[in-house]
């Protein structure tokens, strides 16, 4: 399967056609014409060209890549000029020749469009087919087909860590990938805090794993780390109405660590979590990473981790 991008500001544009040699007999040039071996490139070219055309906001250029007999010339030449208000981005991912014929080719695409200005337009992803046809030797979209459209979630506002105990949280290390990671939610309460971090594509609504930092204002001196993990566990295990499985490990005077795994609740999806428990200056935090319906598989890394994090 091929396999090409079009990213905003670069873009190769391949030429359609080419004559063999030069011929006073017209009727032989246009054969030649016609007969070119039409290539992937050939084909994936007019997307490149229909979409720069798109984000370019240039009328003429994108009707150029539309067939003049399509059925939907005349409502596309009308309705593309809506999308110029947006300044668009566009993607074309998975590009694939499915069909191809002297005169007719099917290509499949994935397409992601996000609005560079953050408007009301709802930015996407769409696979579907576009059907290719010869038009006086070039090749055009004569129709398109959207197969699935799937909305892109809404990109984030980066969040502040500030309050009263923003020194407490902003003083720990965060050993993973930032670039992979958004803080998503910081809320503080009454002696403590909490800080989530999520994967920068996705939401607190619907996301895969999460990385947890909780606080305790003196949490060891009021609860104590031994008593904080049993009712924990025990915490875990009443709200639980699935099949509930916890263990505690490599606890020492001042931190303890802890794994669960919840399948079949009747209100929760199937999740597992590494955590740990730690004492910092009489004070207690907790730190965890949870993946939602998958297991952990890399146990080991999601550990030292953990305990980078003091």
């Amino acid at each position: 399967m091929s396999n090409r991008k079009l990213l905003a500001g670069v873009l190769v544009i391949f030429s359609c056609l080419f004559l063999a040699a030069c011929s006073d007999d017209s009727e032989n040039e246009e054969t030649a014409e016609q007969n070119v071996e039409a290539t992937e490139d050939v084909f994936y070219s007019v997307l490149e060209s229909n979409v720069k055309a798109l984000m370019e906001k240039d009328l003429d250029g994108y009707m150029e890549t539309i067939h003049p007999y399509s059925p939907a010339y005349d409502s596309t030449e009308e309705t593309i000029q809506e999308f110029f208000e947006f300044s668009l981005d566009i993607e074309l991912n998975d590009l694939e020749v499915k069909e191809q014929s002297d005169d007719r080719a099917v290509v499949a695409y994935a397409q992601r469009t996000v609005d560079k200005d953050g408007s009301e337009f709802e930015n996407n992803e769409t696979i579907g087919e576009h059907v290719l046809q010869l038009d006086d030797g070039k090749w055009k979209i004569y129709e398109s087909e959207i197969i699935e459209v799937n909305p892109l979630p809404a990109e984030r506002e980066a969040i502040e860590i500030t309050g009263d105990y923003a020194n407490e949280i902003t003083s720990l290390p965060t050993p993973f990938e930032e670039e992979e990671w958004l803080l998503a939610s910081y809320e503080e309460g009454e002696g403590e805090t909490t800080a989530e971090y999520i994967p920068v594509d996705e939401n607190l609504g619907n996301y895969s794993a999460i990385i947890t930092y909780d606080y305790y204002e003196n949490g060891n001196e009021i609860s104590g780390l031994a008593n904080f993990i049993s009712v924990l566990e025990l915490s875990l295990e009443d709200m639980t109405t699935g099949e509930f499985e916890f263990e505690r490990f490599g606890a020492t005077e001042s931190e303890v660590m802890y794994q669960f795994r919840v399948d079949g609740d009747a209100t929760e999806p199937n999740q597992e979590e590494i955590g740990r428990i730690f004492v910092k200056e009489n004070d207690l935090y907790v730190v965890r990473y949870t993946v939602m319906e998958e297991s952990i598989e890399d146990v080991d890394e999601i550990i030292e981790m953990l305990q980078e994090i003091q």
